[in-house]
């Protein structure tokens, strides 16, 4: 661990720095996650100022897709 620690350094990393840094120190026998916090310096109280978005996950939502069709013929 104290290894890992020297390979730290007490500054703000570049996003894409900061996640290889992640994925070199990460020894748990799981799947870690991270979490990223951003300040974007919006009002949410108007409305030219809200956000709404989606982000579509690499592997997505996990479930796996069912599709049932009820057809005639070769259709």
């Amino acid at each position: 661990m104290q290894e890992l620690n020297k390979l730290v350094e007490e500054r703000p990393y570049p996003a894409l720095d900061a996640l290889a840094l992640l994925k070199q120190t990460a020894t748990a026998k799981f799947p870690e996650s991270a979490e990223a916090h951003v300040r974007l310096g919006i009002d949410p109280k108007y409305t030219d100022q809200q956000l709404r978005t989606t982000v579509a996950l690499p592997k997505g939502t996990g479930q796996e897709v069912r599709v049932a069709v009820i057809a005639r013929g070769e259709k």
